[in-house]
């Protein structure tokens, strides 16, 4: 897979279809009252970030996180990200679980639990999962603002992408910072100025 030419990015995303209000509005039929009226009650409906495998399969699954503001963001990580979000991405990004289990700094016995009893992270797992979810929403939104999206699988890309030494990062491979937030931020940091052109 070739990488696509990334253009400036304009000012503000209006090119996206849903906003994150409208987004929020339109999950809420695919979740779990028992589960997600208690976190509507408690922080407000539009800072409820989607988390049902419903959810999971729709088109800006990736977007929508790397859209998100940071009480969105803070708050999805508090509750705990299902351990079946991270072999959704990571399938989707074509790792194997112990890889990703091990880019992340997670427990392998921990996490094997976790996804066997359909249970949440905690929140250190949580964030580092949803930085993962947010760094492949950052290229997929990319790709769109460069005009050409049709048949670019950013999940496949940002695997590959993540293995590969970056002169930006000191010959490291981004994979290598992915266990931190400050890490994953970085990462980000790089595919950003990757954009405006700061790296051929």
């Amino acid at each position: 897979m070739t990488k696509p030419t990334l253009n400036e990015p304009t000012t503000q995303r209006k090119s996206q279809t849903m906003t994150l209000e409208k987004r929020a509005m339109t999950v809420v039929v695919v979740r779990k009252a028992n589960v997600e009226g208690d976190l509507r009650a408690k922080f407000g409906t539009k800072n409820v970030l989607p988390t049902s495998v419903v959810v999971m399969e729709e088109k800006d699954y990736f977007v929508h996180a790397f859209q998100a503001d940071l009480m969105q963001v803070a708050t999805t990580v508090k509750r705990g990200v299902p351990a079946d979000q991270m072999v959704f991405i990571t399938n989707k990004m074509g790792w194997s679980q112990d890889k990703s289990v091990a880019a992340l700094g997670l427990s392998r016995a921990t996490f094997g639990r976790k996804v066997a009893s359909k249970g949440t992270l905690s929140p250190e797992a949580s964030s580092r999962v949803f930085g993962l979810r947010r760094l492949i929403g950052q290229v997929e939104a990319m790709v769109r603002e460069s005009g050409n999206p049709e048949g670019f699988d950013a999940a496949a890309w940002v695997g590959d992408w993540l293995e590969r030494p970056q002169p930006a990062l000191g010959g490291k491979t981004p994979s290598s910072f992915m266990d931190t937030a400050e890490g994953q931020q970085l990462v980000m940091q790089v595919l950003a100025q990757a954009q405006a052109g700061a790296y051929a």
